[in-house]
């Protein structure tokens, strides 16, 4: 399982950024179906716009991402 043999790289940064973004959503998301359900609408509301910050980011980090996946970048 662990070969020491194995030559591991390490990830370039804009793969470690675009990990935190989506983990920022996912953690978003929980949050906010969290104060849904404990009926903290006000919250929910003005924390909406942090997910508008989060998408946007996505809509960057995402197909970066990709390209250089492929070799673009």
């Amino acid at each position: 399982m662990l070969d020491p043999t194995i030559q591991v790289r390490a990830l370039p940064l804009h793969l470690h950024i675009h990990g935190g973004i989506l983990l920022g959503w996912f953690i978003w998301l929980v949050l906010q179906v969290s104060l849904i359900r404990s009926a903290r609408r006000d919250t929910h509301r003005r924390l909406g716009w942090v997910g508008a910050g989060i998408g946007t980011a996505c809509l960057f980090a995402g197909p970066l991402a990709t390209v250089a996946a492929v070799g673009g970048v």
